[in-house]
Parts: C-alpha cells; sequence; structure tokens
C-alpha cells in the first residue's frame, strides 16, 4: 500500500487533521504502541500529505499524482529523510545524526535538517526504531528538539518509548496507537493486493494480533516454517545451537531488513509456546499432539524433572525477550538463546524421539 492510502488508526487522523487545520503542529511527535501496528505507516501518510501539492493538508488525502507525491512515492522527495537501524546492528550509530568522522557536522540528519528546504515548506524526519539510538546519537537530537528548526518536522517511532532518554520524550509530543482490528487487517492486506481472496484475508487477520506484520508472515508460511525449526531443532537429545542459530538467521534473513527484530520477537512468542505445550503434556498427556507426547515420553525423567526443565528454558525465553527488548542486537539474541535452550535439554539428558 502507497502512502497515500491508510486504513485504521481514526482517532489519531482526527487529532492530525484538528492540528493542521488549526496551523498547530508540533516540531516533534513520539509514535508509540505496539510494533507491527502501522506507526510507521502513519508517518509515512502524515509526511506525504504535509508534501503533496494539489490537496489541502488538513483533507489528511493526499492526492499521489502530483510531483511531490510522486517523488515521495519513489523515495526521492529532497527534503524527506529516514534513518532506521542498521541490517543485522543493535544501535543505530552517531554518524547517522552527524556524518561520519571526517565530515562530522557537514552531512547526517542533523545536519540535512539545518538546511532550508528544497522542493517543499518543511524537511520531514522519521526516526524509526528510536529507542535503539546511541547515547551520543540521542544526546545530538536532543539538541535538535531544544533549538527545533522552524521548516522542520521530526517523528520518532518505537515500541519502547520508556528506553528513550526522558529529555527526548520531554520534548516531542505523545501519539499513541493501538492494534488494528482484524477487519482492517483484512482491508489492508486486500487493498495491497497481498491476498487472493476476502476469505484469506480475514484467516490471516483472525490471528494476527492486530498486526500487518503478523498476518504477512502467516501468509508467507513463516509461522508454520519456525514452528516445524523449533520443533524439529529444539525438542531433540543434542540440539546443537550453532545449527539453530543458523536456520534461525537465515529465516529472518528471507523478511529483509524491515521489521526483523519484531519477527524474532513474535517467534520467541511461538517458542513459548512450544515449550507451555510441552508442560502441559507432562501434566496431562491427552492435552497435546501426539508427536508431543511421544517426546515428552521418550525422554525418559521424571514429571518433576520434565517441569523442572521446560520452565528453565522457558524463563531463558523470557530473558531473551527482555535482551530483544534492551535492543540487544538480532544475532547476539539469537546465538545465545540457542546455546542456552541447548544446554538446558543436555543436563536433563534428553533423548531423541
Amino acid at each position: 500500500m502507497s502512502a497515500t492510502h491508510l486504513i485504521g488508526h481514526e482517532r489519531q487522523r482526527e487529532w492530525f487533521r484538528r492540528a493542521i487545520a488549526r496551523g498547530r503542529l508540533s516540531h516533534a511527535y513520539l509514535f508509540t504502541g505496539p510494533p507491527g501496528i502501522g506507526k510507521r505507516r502513519f508517518a509515512d501518510h502524515l509526511s506525504q500529505t504535509l508534501f503533496c501539492e494539489r490537496v489541502a493538508p488538513e483533507e489528511l488525502a493526499p492526492c499521489g499524482v502530483c510531483g511531490a507525491c510522486r517523488q515521495f512515492l519513489a523515495d526521492t522527495h529532497p527534503d524527506f529523510h529516514t534513518i532506521e537501524i542498521p541490517k543485522w546492528k543493535r544501535i543505530i550509530p552517531l554518524e547517522k545524526f552527524l556524518g561520519p568522522e571526517e565530515r562530522r557536522g557537514r552531512e547526517g540528519l542533523l545536519h540535512d535538517l539545518s538546511l532550508r528546504p528544497m522542493s517543499s515548506d518543511r524537511r520531514i524526519a522519521i526516526i524509526d526504531d528510536s529507542q535503539a539510538m546511541s547515547e551520543e546519537a540521542a544526546n545530538s537530537l536532543l539538541k535538535t528538539l531544544e533549538e527545533p528548526s522552524p521548516k522542520s518536522l521530526i517523528v520518532l517511532i518505537t515500541d519502547q518509548p520508556d528506553s528513550l532518554l526522558p529529555t527526548i520524550r520531554s520534548r516531542c509530543q505523545l501519539v499513541r496507537f493501538q492494534p488494528l482490528g482484524d477487519s482492517q487487517v483484512a482491508d489492508i492486506l486486500l487493498a495491497e493486493e497481498l491476498v487472493a481472496n476476502r476469505a484469506e484475508a480475514e484467516s490471516l487477520a483472525s490471528a494476527a494480533d492486530g498486526s500487518l506484520a503478523i498476518a504477512l508472515m502467516q501468509r508467507d508460511g513463516i509461522q508454520h516454517r519456525f514452528t516445524q525449526l523449533a520443533a524439529r531443532e529444539f525438542l531433540q537429545n543434542s540440539p546443537n545451537p550453532v545449527e539453530i542459530a543458523k536456520q534461525v538467521l537465515e529465516l529472518l534473513d528471507e523478511l529483509g531488513t524491515a521489521d526483523q527484530r519484531e519477527q524474532f520477537g513474535w517467534m520467541l512468542r511461538s517458542l513459548a509456546e512450544l515449550y507451555r505445550q510441552c508442560l502441559r503434556g507432562v501434566a496431562d498427556p491427552s492435552r497435546v499432539t501426539v508427536e508431543r507426547a511421544e517426546f515428552i515420553a521418550g525422554m525418559a525423567r521424571s514429571p518433576e524433572e520434565l517441569t523442572d526443565l521446560f520452565t528453565q528454558v522457558l524463563d531463558r525465553i523470557l530473558e531473551a525477550e527482555r535482551q530483544l527488548a534492551e535492543s540487544m542486537a538480532v544475532p547476539t539474541c539469537v546465538e545465545g538463546l540457542s546455546e542456552d535452550v541447548a544446554r538446558c535439554h543436555r543436563r536433563a539428558g534428553a533423548i531423541s524421539r
């Protein structure tokens, strides 16, 4: 879906319509809410709205055909700037804001924002995953937020607002977003022609928890493939942490740069559910699949020992979720989790199914 069209988040749209109509736009906004629900899409839509040359911005409905809209949709608008975590990195480095060391202060986002707009009446910057800014990057941005250019607008996006410096939060207008409704997720899938029909769209949306990203994972079979990978690689006599990490990272790499942190977060939740199923199977084998029940029976351990093993693994998965939330690099998180889960299984003396 191009930024020309927007589905959902009606309350936020109405709020911005009023702010634009009254000339009360802030110089900086902080978009918060669960991952994968459209915060970045909304920021893109707002940006295109403000650049559009044909439709009044308070309509919040850019035309999509004027020169500015065409530039925006082609990602070539000279007054639009974006920053996100570089692929497989843990932080957004200082050079993204101030340029490389040899040209410090003469390149980077903050230099660009200090210049006069080239084809619009303002420059707009979107900082995605803003909780991952390095300390130096955050402090450099703070100076710009304290003395904003009247010709600039900055939108920070995060699902972890408490990870930002309090001084940054206090200088941004907070906008909270909620998960999309199932019908809205289905509408987006259809509008973007990401599915063949309404029935498929509604089926994917019903299990997406208001997240388009999860719906797309399901559509592409990522959900099913990870579930198979987890059952095949984790539930065995001697899990191989190197092979586990390799396969998980390859699966994540297929998803591209965007949303890999979010997607691994979903994988962690799926893995946790796998071990919860095993815990339920210890108490009552009839509550799990035959395959899970056979695995549990084949471990030749007492119910107490199995409960201890599965509880330890669940605790380690929860720790991985905390590490991910604290912006640990995804590969590091994957590798550490794989090694520790394999160690738990080896200590428990699990045998092959």
